[in-house]
């Protein structure tokens, strides 16, 4: 007797304590999967200021205009909000832009061709990670320079800087492939 009201004080005590257990572990993973679902939504809108913002950087009468706070909080937005991809693209243009702002060493033209395909790597990168789209990088460039494929060298110059930003960054191939 004496056994079986001590298990019948023992089974239900263990029942509820692995029910409880249980509970415990369901919830956690349940609030977990929300946290992050609420991260990635608030993180997609934020990268879709970051698209708008970073469209200025096409836009060569804006450019121009931008100052120094403006550029800067894109800068940040991108180090912030981008993507371990984006980041990389981003240090590496702003090293190209410190190194050979002032300097003589390579022609304007030269400069030109690899910012543009700086810039457009850019832009479909931060396309792609809050898409999943890859664009092609050049279509951005031809929304915004109208003569574009008049100037065969620019789009052989701009075509393969990206080529060469993509296998230096070791970004996504694709960028490559869908350039025609």
């Amino acid at each position: 007797m004496y056994i079986v009201s001590i298990l019948s004080i023992i089974i239900p005590s263990a029942v509820t304590v692995l029910g409880f257990f249980i509970s415990y572990k369901q919830n956690k993973k349940y609030i977990e999967t929300e946290v992050l679902k609420n991260k990635k939504i608030q993180m997609s809108s934020k990268g879709l200021e970051v698209i708008d913002k970073a469209v200025v950087l096409v836009d060569f009468k804006k450019v121009s205009q931008l100052n120094d706070i403006e550029l800067s909080d894109l800068v940040n937005s991108i180090l912030i909000y981008g993507t371990n991809d984006a980041v990389k693209i981003l240090s590496d243009f702003m090293q190209f832009n410190y190194k050979y702002s002032q300097s003589e060493k390579i022609s304007v033209a030269e400069k030109s061709y690899k910012l543009l395909a700086y810039v457009a790597l850019l832009i479909a990168q931060i396309k792609y990670d809050n898409s999943g789209e890859i664009i092609n990088p050049l279509d951005i460039l031809k929304i915004r320079l109208n003569d574009f494929h008049k100037n065969k060298n620019l789009v052989n110059q701009i075509t393969a800087n990206i080529k060469k930003i993509v296998e230096e960054l070791d970004l996504k191939k694709e960028f490559i492939k869908v350039i025609k």
